[in-house]
């Protein structure tokens, strides 16, 4: 087996899986609108408070 075909599997198995959680997260957002676009954009908040904490309170 060539390097290349292993890497090609490898990507294709991501890609796969990638879509499969992003379908699944998907159908909970459409069917709990509210709650799910909420908790998307409190995942969001969270995760750029966190990168951006050095730079708030002056420590880098």
């Amino acid at each position: 087996m060539e390097k290349e075909e292993y890497f090609s599997e490898d990507v294709l198995a991501g890609k796969l899986y990638d879509t499969t959680v992003i379908r699944k997260l998907l159908s909970y957002v459409l069917r709990y609108k509210a709650s799910g676009l909420l908790s998307i954009f409190m995942v969001l908040i969270t995760t750029v408070l966190f990168l951006l904490c050095p730079y708030l309170f002056g420590r880098y």
